[in-house]
């Protein structure tokens, strides 16, 4: 039987099978495993999930809430049953081939405070190629009106049911001969003067002009102020939430988060200026992109591996169809892996004629090119302990 990588929603278990090909994990539709998240604490490209010689490793993508094991943000961990990972709000854990498939589940372990949580300086999320049979849909947004508009439509309404009530109010006919009023087409004409000089005077106009305004055609002037008011607060509410939503995609575009803005605009009415937004913020996102790519280049050719291996996957995370990235990530990974084994070696000789200084060096860069997986990288921590702790 296969592992399997438990997702715990609530007091719902999800299980997906583990095999030896790569997961990528996020909020966005593409991944392989899809996180439910509608409080957004999962970034939409938020991790990959690698086998390596047996294991499952988890390794962040530079998301924004990053990855969490306990009470520590870790850039790379190893799945180990009965030891929950935290991403946003979601907790997950591995589950060994053979296991009981009776699993209750434990509450989550409690989330770091926000101040203990910095957002990433990086792009968070990463586009992927695959899509898994385990997929949990997404949710929506959910738009606002803002208040402004709440409250000079209530007002209008407000105005409306007043002037409603004095035209619909029945009148003493000797009472209003005695004072000389005027009847008919003339007092009609005299109450859509007055209804211009109040606010939404353009929406009680219409009622007034209807007809002759009495007891007897009361319903017509009540059909004609809902048919006036209904459509314009609908489209005044269409109007604000769609602006607040392309001002929320602007915003996120400014601040780098490229992939946030394009799901924003994807999700608008298509229209000339919406699409050009998004022209604009692919664009912008493509060449962020390809920039990163070229100061990885830069860094792997000085030797930097490890810094150039988080641009490259940096470049990923922002736009899965950069060229040439997945054979970049693959090949400053061989580099890595190679001269993290060099080091562990040399280290080794200098530990055994007992020049600490130059073993403790070496053991470091070990440690910081070699996968987590790997045993030497574990040996390395290991003999870096021993020899710190004997440093005065």
């Amino acid at each position: 039987m296969t592992a399997k990588l438990l997702i715990f929603r609530g007091d719902e278990i999800d299980r997906v099978d583990l095999t030896n090909r790569d997961l990528r994990i996020g909020r966005a539709p593409e991944n392989d495993i899809v996180l439910q998240d509608q409080d957004k604490t999962v970034s939409r490209y938020h991790a990959e999930l690698r086998h390596e010689q047996g294991n499952y490793v988890l390794i962040d993508v530079n998301s924004q809430n990053g990855i969490w094991v306990d009470g520590q943000r870790v850039q790379r961990t190893k799945l180990e049953p009965g030891r929950p990972v935290v991403l946003g709000k979601v907790r997950i854990e591995l589950e060994e081939a053979g296991a009981d498939q009776t699993v209750v589940a434990a509450p989550a372990p409690p989330r770091p405070s926000p101040s203990t949580q910095p957002a990433s300086a990086g792009v968070e999320e990463r586009t992927a190629s695959t899509r898994s049979d385990a997929t949990v849909t997404t949710a929506g947004f959910v738009s606002k009106m803002a208040k402004p508009k709440i409250i000079a439509l209530l007002l209008g309404v407000l105005v409306l049911a007043v002037m409603l009530r004095f035209l619909l109010t029945p009148r003493d006919p000797s009472s209003q001969a005695g004072s000389g009023s005027s009847s008919g087409p003339e007092k009609a004409s005299a109450q859509v003067i007055a209804a211009k000089r109040m606010p939404g005077a353009e929406l009680v106009a219409a009622a007034l002009s209807a007809g002759q305004i009495g007891r007897s055609n009361r319903t017509d002037v009540a059909a004609t102020l809902h048919a006036t008011v209904t459509p314009d607060k609908g489209r005044a509410a269409a109007r604000a939430a769609r602006q607040q939503e392309i001002t929320r995609a602007k915003l996120a575009a400014a601040r780098g988060d490229y992939n946030e803005a394009i799901d924003v605009l994807e999700q608008l009415p298509s229209a000339p200026d919406v699409q050009l937004l998004l022209e604009q913020t692919r664009t912008e996102r493509r060449q962020r992109a390809e920039g990163l790519m070229r100061v990885g280049s830069q860094l792997e050719q000085s030797g930097s591996l490890d810094t150039a291996h988080q641009r490259y996957v940096e470049a990923r995370a922002l736009d899965v169809s950069t060229p040439d990235v997945d054979e970049a990530i693959a090949r400053v990974e061989g580099k890595m892996q190679t001269e993290g084994a060099n080091a562990f070696k040399r280290a080794q000789v200098y530990y055994a004629l007992g020049k600490n200084a130059e073993a403790i060096a070496l053991y470091e860069k070990a440690v910081q090119l070699l996968p987590p997986s790997d045993p030497n990288r574990s040996a390395a921590q290991a003999r870096l302990a021993e020899l710190k702790s004997k440093v005065p």
